[in-house]
């Protein structure tokens, strides 16, 4: 559940001011212990080759393997650099990046990050969010190295409001400074996003993450983007509609012509889905709202897309690679009923010679969200 209006601001108002000053404290650098030192790299270290540095104007390779005494050099504020998580198939480590990239303000980027850190954390996983200069990182830890299959899980749960790093590219660790205002520290937050004291205590009492609880996140209604505003991309049934029509729900307008939804509308759908009967019509809602296809991408669906175990949907993308999502055991049982006869090559929703067309998938979508919208 999203936060309401006035807790969101509550929180922002006291994020916006920690976020302004929690770096004065940091202002030499601090003393490290070498049992810190040593809990920093258990935790990040998983990958040493070829980190980043910042030269207090661009990133640059270095080529080698990072040691404890460069990450004590990070600590100390007297260097900064960047890890990759992804080593030899596995991560120890992966972190969310809550940025501005679009022009969002600080206000947005904090009602993102609380949205989707509580998500996550009533789903059971251990986030630690942190000051980034511009915006925030979310990390998450594992107790041993693990083959990130979860990651698509992971992605369709938070939606395109921030980025997940699990892979080759290099990200700036934390408790360091801000690299292109070494005077700002980069340190662990608290619920409030007010930085934590103690970071040295903080950072020996992290607790990680089991893989399977993030894996379970495909079976819980995406959180993102966050209320601040979240786009749905489907709705070409909104085009041309004149301004004046904007319907309404509890006093919260949605705005046609920029489809955009200024209310929690993905969460409010998704709970009604098991109210359609017809079971075809239900799949549509599925993959439109919940997984965002367009309506192309559905009808093209065809019985080979649903991977043998029922968990996986890939989803044929033009001139690049396919993408891969994972569905809810019910929509794999729909799509499994509807697949039922037919050659790997026929396309699903296809009865006899007959298949479903573009425009009736925008139907089903707009007869529905219309439906929801009139409660």
């Amino acid at each position: 559940m999203f936060f309401s209006v006035p807790e969101s601001r509550a929180f922002l108002n006291l994020g916006f001011v920690a976020h302004q000053t929690l770096y004065s404290s940091h202002a030499s650098a601090p003393v490290i212990q070498q049992t810190i030192i040593d809990r920093y790299a258990e935790l990040f270290l998983h990958n040493p080759a070829d980190y980043i540095k910042h030269n207090g104007n661009n990133w640059f390779t270095v080529k080698g393997n990072a040691t404890p005494a460069v990450l004590a050099a990070h600590l100390r504020h007297e260097i900064v650099i960047g890890l990759s998580p992804l080593k030899d198939g596995t991560i120890r480590w992966l972190a969310l990046d809550f940025d501005a990239h679009n022009g969002e303000s600080y206000s947005e980027i904090s009602a993102d990050l609380l949205a989707i850190v509580a998500a996550l954390r009533r789903a059971g996983i251990q986030c630690h969010p942190e000051a980034s200069g511009r915006g925030f990182h979310v990390w998450i830890f594992f107790a041993v190295p693990v083959r990130p299959n979860f990651i698509p899980a992971l992605k369709q749960f938070v939606g395109n409001r921030c980025e997940v790093y699990a892979g080759k590219t290099r990200i700036r660790i934390p408790m360091g400074v801000y690299q292109k205002d070494r005077s700002r520290f980069c340190g662990f937050l608290d619920h409030s996003l007010t930085e934590i004291p103690d970071q040295f205590e903080y950072l020996k009492n992290i607790k990680p993450t089991k893989p399977d609880q993030i894996v379970a996140l495909n079976h819980l209604p995406p959180q993102g983007p966050a209320a601040v505003k979240t786009k749905i991309t489907v709705h070409s049934w909104y085009r041309n509609k004149p301004a004046t029509a904007t319907p309404k729900k509890d006093g919260r307008q949605v705005d046609r012509e920029n489809l955009l939804f200024h209310f929690e509308i993905q969460p409010f759908i998704n709970n009604r889905f098991s109210s359609v009967p017809n079971l075809k019509h239900r799949l549509v809602l599925y993959l439109g709202f919940a997984l965002q296809l367009t309506a192309k991408e559905t009808v093209n669906l065809r019985v080979r897309d649903l991977s043998e175990n029922g968990s996986e949907l890939k989803v044929a993308a033009p001139r690049c690679k396919a993408k891969t999502y994972l569905i809810t055991d019910w929509a794999a049982s729909i799509f499994r009923g509807l697949s039922e006869g037919k050659a790997p090559n026929v396309l699903v929703f296809q009865e006899g010679r007959k298949n479903f067309r573009e425009r009736s998938v925008q139907k089903i979508l707009q007869r529905f969200f219309e439906s929801t919208l009139r409660g």
